[in-house]
């Protein structure tokens, strides 16, 4: 299941009002913008709709009308809508190839379409809760299981910021390696800890063997970092109770092991971006991934590798992948079918891009020019 087309809206009519008019997406997006235009707003509200419907986010928002439509690979397509104010449930409306699944309006009993009879029946729930999460059942209701797994399967990372090399856990979560056995309990969605990375290469390494490895090391080589092996134990330079653990990996020009507190940061950064791809990859459960300035910290050659494998990755597993940059020679090696150009008027949002703009695109990649010449030339509003 992909995102083909999502809106948003908050604080209507106040002076922070802010609304991303309708837009429609492909299954590989980089979003372009200068500065401040909402490149990285973008990501982080289609992630938390995501967070919402899997049930990992505590409370409503205190202002968000969302509207996203989503089509399975099988083409069923479903348009949720959905609108909060003060934390609370104001309108919920799912709809699947135009027929009404669930309806919801103010405090009102809601209904909802049963399985196998296709009967819409009386519902009522708190307005703090989302029907779509808090009604699941895979009996009655096979489809809010579809749009469930969907929202499981994405995953939000900010590059210049997550990716540290020193992000070991606190105290309240490490644990020894012989700790972590449990490797089907480790990659699945639902566990609790998916932040620390350690883990789950652990986990990997043990249900995927070689196998994970020699993936890990390839896309490592065509982003440009030369490795030979790659593994999991105690970070040696690290004093704590337990000792926790790190990632370490041969790189071929050293003779010694280089541990995840000793690698540079562009270096942890494109190695977390490779594994959580591996990891999608293995575990056969992708949907969407979103990576907020993807290759900071990197040189330029490492982050075109870096976005090259990920574009890769995502046209041959078939997850939709979502990144931002403002870095314009990374804009020159990306296709321009890939762009997603945020344009902002005051606090009005609006994306260009080869879904709703395919024969200006075009014509443009006919002139000959580099792909910045476009986005100088068709970013400010007009």
């Amino acid at each position: 299941m992909q995102i083909k087309k999502f809106e948003y809206k908050e604080y209507q009519g106040e002076n922070r009002e802010w609304i991303l008019e309708p837009a429609s997406f492909g299954q590989i997006n980089l979003l372009v913008g200068k500065n401040a235009t909402g490149k990285t707003r973008i990501l982080n509200v289609m992630a938390s709709l995501a967070r919402l419907l899997a049930g990992k986010r505590p409370s409503l928002f205190t202002s968000g009308h969302f509207k996203v439509t989503l089509v399975t690979p099988n083409g069923k397509t479903f348009i949720y809508d959905v609108s909060m104010k003060k934390n609370l449930v104001d309108r919920e409306y799912l709809s699947c190839d135009d027929n009404p699944y669930l309806i919801r309006q103010g405090p009102g009993p809601g209904k909802i379409k049963t399985e196998p009879k296709g009967e819409m029946l009386d519902f009522q729930i708190r307005l703090n809760q989302l029907a779509i999460f808090s009604k699941r059942d895979s009996l009655q209701y096979p489809f809010l299981e579809e749009i469930a797994a969907w929202a499981e399967g994405t995953e939000h990372y900010e590059f210049a910021t997550l990716f540290g090399p020193n992000s070991i856990g606190s105290p309240a979560v490490i644990a020894p390696i012989d700790q972590i056995k449990d490797s089907e309990k480790t990659l699945s969605r639902d566990f609790e800890h998916r932040e620390m990375l350690q883990w789950l290469v652990a986990a990997a390494i043990e249900k995927f063997s070689d196998a994970f490895k020699e993936s890990i090391l390839a896309d490592m080589n065509k982003v440009g970092y030369e490795l030979e092996d790659i593994g999991v134990g105690v970070l040696s330079d690290v004093k704590m109770s337990p000792p926790p653990i790190g990632i370490w990996v041969k790189e071929r020009d050293l003779r010694c092991n280089t541990e995840q507190n000793w690698m540079s940061l562009g270096m942890f950064r494109a190695l977390a971006a490779v594994i959580r791809m591996n990891l999608h990859q293995f575990t056969n459960t992708p949907s969407a991934l979103f990576l907020d300035d993807v290759g900071e910290g990197l040189d330029f050659e490492r982050s075109v590798g870096l976005i090259k494998t990920l574009i890769e990755k995502a046209e041959k597993t078939g997850f939709q992948l979502f990144m931002t940059t403002n870095d314009r020679f990374v804009m020159n090696e990306v296709s321009l079918k890939y762009w997603s150009v945020i344009i902002r008027m005051g606090s009005l949002v609006k994306v260009k891009n080869y879904e709703n703009s395919r024969d200006e695109f075009d014509k443009f990649e006919k002139l000959g020019l580099n792909n910045f010449d476009y986005f100088v030339a068709h970013s400010s509003p007009r």
